[in-house]
């Protein structure tokens, strides 16, 4: 942790207009997740892929994936790679997306593409779900 307040006072000693301690609970997208990478690696490698019928952005690049090879590549290297959100962001921009949807808890990720891509709608998944009655047995009458 030492490390990490240092590395927050010199970027804000070189003139970074803010710099945030983020409180994580794991340590992804670094080399420490190597060993439940490996593992994670082997279960792509036995999925059965085809090609995306849209654009994947890679998180490390920000480039738009369209084979399955760059897709799996992508897959295997994503627990131990940097994202560059600000690349993402630029492609996204670019290939004028217009809806974005978070998956997992939250909405940070889709509060950060509003403030990079003007007039984008932004959901977080659990926001499209509809509470669900059950079946109905048909149409009733009154």
């Amino acid at each position: 942790m030492a490390a990490v307040r240092e590395a927050e006072r010199l970027a804000l000693a070189v003139g970074a207009r803010r710099a945030l301690i983020l409180t994580i609970p794991l340590a992804a997208h670094t080399p420490l997740m190597e060993a439940a990478a490996a593992a994670f690696r082997k279960a792509v490698d036995r999925l059965q892929l085809n090609a995306p019928s849209i654009p994947v952005l890679a998180n490390a690049s920000g480039e738009a994936l369209r084979t399955v090879a760059a897709l799996r590549e992508e897959l295997r290297l994503q627990m131990l790679r940097q994202v560059d959100w600000a690349r993402t962001m630029v492609s996204m921009r670019a290939m004028r997306v217009r809806t974005v949807v978070e998956l997992g808890p939250g909405r940070v990720l889709a509060s950060l593409a509003a403030k990079h891509i003007p007039g984008v709608d932004t959901w977080n998944a659990d926001e499209l779900f509809v509470e669900f009655a059950g079946p109905t047995t048909g149409p009733t009458t009154a």
